[in-house]
């Protein structure tokens, strides 16, 4: 059952709660804004507005953190994950509306994360 009012409206506020967390090193806030992010993610139906809204959300989460690599997670490694998986998961639905059309023509790290992650999936053995 879709919530009332359009979860995607929170995104941001999740993220830049997150990342005053991350900045300040407040842990139990880090997590709980993560949670609740996830928590919206879950819940949201998928429209040309909410699309846009979790376009926005990518491209600042995207800007303002850092990727994980061989030596750290990187800062924000974490909400990093959790939005592309999001893509990741719902990439079908997302795929049909333009404004993530656009996002992924932008290029940059998340759509080059996200086809890596896709093409990743289907790999298959050789026989």
């Amino acid at each position: 059952m879709y919530p009332r009012v359009d979860v995607s409206t929170n995104f941001a506020q999740h993220v830049k709660v997150h990342l005053f967390a991350t900045e300040w090193m407040m842990d139990e806030l880090q997590a709980l804004s993560l949670h609740l992010l996830h928590r919206d993610l879950c819940n949201v139906k998928i429209t040309d507005g909410s699309v846009k809204n979790t376009c926005a959300m990518i491209r600042e989460v995207y800007k303002r953190t850092a990727p994980a690599d061989t030596e750290s997670e990187g800062v924000g490694a974490e909400l990093r994950e959790l939005v592309r998986d999001f893509a990741i998961k719902c990439r079908k639905c997302l795929l049909k509306v333009e404004a993530f059309k656009d996002l992924l023509e932008e290029g940059g790290a998340f759509a080059l994360e996200f086809i890596e992650d896709i093409v990743g999936m289907d790999d298959l053995p050789l026989s």
